[in-house]
């Protein structure tokens, strides 16, 4: 995807801080989530936060090709929440892998 250009350094520089957005985008998230439920509203979806970009963006630049370590909050988040594709119900955490 951004080809060998990038060092495994700038690779690991780039996975770290996509960790910390990824972590920053899902603690908004709860609040959000919490913030609804006291005014007995629904919460946002997860996916307004880009949490899934976030995710398959690290995995496609992580240096050694392996999968990171997600917030595990958010990766049961993304689970559960499911998108309809080709007329099915989907996964949305697998879409685009």
């Amino acid at each position: 995807m951004l080809g060998s250009s990038i060092s495994t350094e700038d690779r690991t520089i780039l996975v770290e801080a996509l960790a910390v957005l990824l972590r920053e985008r899902s603690n908004a998230h709860r609040l959000a989530i919490e913030i609804a439920a006291a005014r007995g509203e629904r919460g946002p979806d997860i996916s307004d936060y880009g949490v899934l970009d976030i995710l398959r963006l690290s995995r496609a630049i992580a240096p050694d090709g392996s999968n990171i370590p997600e917030d595990l909050a958010v990766l049961r988040l993304t689970r559960q929440k499911r998108t309809v594709a080709n007329g099915r119900r989907t996964d949305a955490a697998s879409i685009g892998n």
